[in-house]
């Protein structure tokens, strides 16, 4: 109704429990780069899941 959406994804837990979750930042930040998760990837496939829920303009995508 307000002409956008917001997404926020939590990162990878430390603890399925815990509030707060990793990000891979490279050669930091825990268990998210330890595993070598693909954070890009994972951004990429939640913006195609919500554009396939809701209308984005790809060009007013800020991630």
């Amino acid at each position: 109704a307000n002409g956008f959406v917001v997404v926020h994804p939590d990162g990878t837990r430390i603890r399925p429990r815990l509030p707060s979750g990793t990000w891979n930042g490279g050669y930091c930040c825990g268990p998210a780069a330890t595993d070598r998760v693909d954070d890009v990837a994972f951004v990429a496939a939640v913006l195609d899941d919500v554009g396939q829920k809701v209308t984005i303009d790809p060009s007013r995508t800020y991630a």
